[in-house]
């Protein structure tokens, strides 16, 4: 009977701190790297939707938006033919994107992530200024 109690404590042990990982950025990281889609568009004032709409392909803000594993990243409009580029960071559930070409050299942009499957990814930009409460949900997905 002292067998199975220690050995239940000892996988209790080891699931306990196999949960907590220094890996966790590095993984969430490794789960944005590829080329995705954007596709639908929600935008919310002081908690109310005021747009929710998908993003056809043949509409001016549709793009293509590629994480590389080596920290950059590009933001291609097939329609208009702007492509955006720089690198980024990710903390957390913070990302960080900063520009590198022509037009917004330097600019640092910061959103939050979040993966609901590995397919679907939102980004989240969060705008609270002065008692406005704005939040705008880009969602892509994996191409």
């Amino acid at each position: 009977m002292k067998k199975i109690l220690l050995l239940a404590a000892v996988m209790f042990a080891a699931v306990t701190f196999s949960a907590c990982s220094d890996d966790d950025d590095k993984d969430e990281k490794n789960s944005i790297i590829g080329k995705w889609e954007y596709t639908h568009l929600t935008g919310y004032d002081n908690g109310v939707i005021v747009v929710d709409k998908d993003i056809p392909k043949d509409d001016e803000p549709m793009h293509y938006l590629t994480f590389n594993s080596n920290g950059t990243w590009t933001e291609e409009y097939p329609n208009s033919g702007h492509t955006s580029k720089g690198t980024y960071s990710i903390s957390g559930e913070k990302l960080t994107k900063i520009y590198h070409d022509d037009k917004d050299d330097g600019y640092t942009e910061q959103s939050v992530i979040e993966m609901t499957n590995s397919t679907t990814l939102n980004i989240i930009d969060i705008d609270e200024e002065d008692g406005y409460n704005g939040k705008e949900v880009r969602t892509y997905k994996r191409i």
